[in-house]
């Protein structure tokens, strides 16, 4: 089982990774089973805000179906788990609208770092998710 909380705000620039990426870090540093999913394909932050441009996996290489959900995550020195997406330009156009059902699979709490506005990306955000937290 578990439990989905969506960082979100209609903004950019607002700190959406800086919250998805302390919350989860605080709530793995309690003991918590946490992942923190970077669900921004177009202007992926998640891995630039922890000085990694590179990943075995990430978000888009799920929704195409190419590797699974669990191939993507991915764990931080700190022990922090994390599903990536792409900083690559050839893998924007990825479609995140099934997010529900590729994230049923993580056990545990799951924090997605939202891209901002209120397009088809986000509502597909906060249909997969328990909890928002908004942030102006």
């Amino acid at each position: 089982m578990n439990r989905i909380i969506a960082i979100v705000s209609c903004k950019g620039g607002v700190g959406k990774t800086f919250a998805s990426l302390n919350i989860g870090l605080a709530l793995h540093k309690f003991g918590e089973n946490v992942t923190v999913v970077d669900a921004d394909v177009t202007a992926s932050n998640l891995g630039l805000q922890l000085g990694l441009y590179s990943f075995p996996a990430t978000l888009q290489d799920v929704i195409s179906g190419q590797k699974t959900i669990h191939e993507a995550i991915f764990t931080t020195e700190q022990g922090l788990r994390i599903i990536p997406s792409s900083i690559s330009l050839d893998k924007i156009d990825a479609n995140i609208e099934g997010l529900a059902q590729i994230l049923k699979d993580i056990e545990g709490t799951i924090i997605i770092d939202s891209p901002p506005g209120l397009g088809i990306d986000v509502m597909s955000v906060l249909d997969a998710c328990d909890q928002v937290l908004a942030i102006g």
